[in-house]
């Protein structure tokens, strides 16, 4: 969606799509190269930590200095800290996620909390809007976030029954993106449903532009992230939790 609106704006935009993969790393960091001897721009922006991967292998003994926003704890350990190394200022949007940085690291870095509009929204409107697309009946309880299962929907599922038990009538509603790394979650998640005879208390839907009116229309947001072995899965700043706070929703998280 993004470069979609960088091209509205007549801003020119590549995509590279990039795995993973070893390979598939180098031959984006390759393309990237060419791409900055072309421009040679002041600086390069790496998003996450697989885009400062590239942009430091891109831009090694070019001078041109990358710097870094670290959003979450995905690899850190050596490589994150070798990534770290390579820029020249990393912007963490909370101390949490330096948590593996060492003094030197940390002198290189500056935390910058992430921000959000801030929210007017009718309480009353926002109930009916989420109505309109989940259907009407009780409470809400809400979970915005990709169909990946570190967050945590299952969680959600797993308490059901005996949260219906104590507030009747109150349902589950999943907003968001199909996550290409976890394809057929979804639908996992629906025969799960299924089995355990909650098809009319939970209801799944994609991504929805109105996400914080949604949110202000649940009667609480739940953020029941779970964490791999490996560590993804933190959460390093939950901009969920700003915005139901910002339309004062309850946030229940772990």
């Amino acid at each position: 969606p993004l470069a979609d609106e960088l091209r509205q704006l007549s801003y020119p935009v590549q995509v590279v799509p990039t795995s993973a993969g070893l390979a598939s790393v180098a031959r984006s960091a390759l393309h990237l190269r060419r791409e900055l001897k072309r421009v040679a721009p002041d600086v390069v922006h790496g998003d996450g930590i697989k885009g400062a991967l590239v942009a430091t292998i891109a831009t090694a003994g070019t001078g041109i200095p990358v710097v870094w926003s670290k959003c979450d704890f995905s690899r850190d350990g050596w490589l994150g800290q070798a990534v770290a190394r390579r820029c020249r200022r990393i912007a963490a949007v909370s101390r949490a996620v330096t948590e593996s940085f060492d003094e030197e690291l940390l002198e290189r870095t500056t935390v910058v909390p992430l921000g959000i509009p801030e929210a007017r929204v009718d309480r009353a409107a926002a109930r009916a809007a989420l109505e309109q697309v989940i259907g009407p009946g009780g409470p809400v309880v809400g979970l915005l976030g990709r169909f990946d299962p570190h967050k945590g929907h299952r969680e959600v599922i797993a308490v059901l029954p005996e949260l219906r038990k104590r507030v009747p009538g109150v349902r589950a509603a999943f907003f968001g993106v199909d996550d290409p790394a976890h394809g057929g979650y979804r639908a996992a998640l629906k025969a799960e449903i299924a089995a355990a005879g909650l098809q009319d208390a939970v209801a799944l839907s994609g991504f929805r532009e109105n996400g914080i009116e949604l949110i202000a229309g649940c009667a609480a947001v739940a953020i029941p992230s779970v964490v791999s072995r490996n560590g993804l899965g933190r959460e390093g700043f939950s901009l969920v939790a700003l915005e139901a706070m910002s339309v004062g929703t309850p946030v229940v998280a772990y």
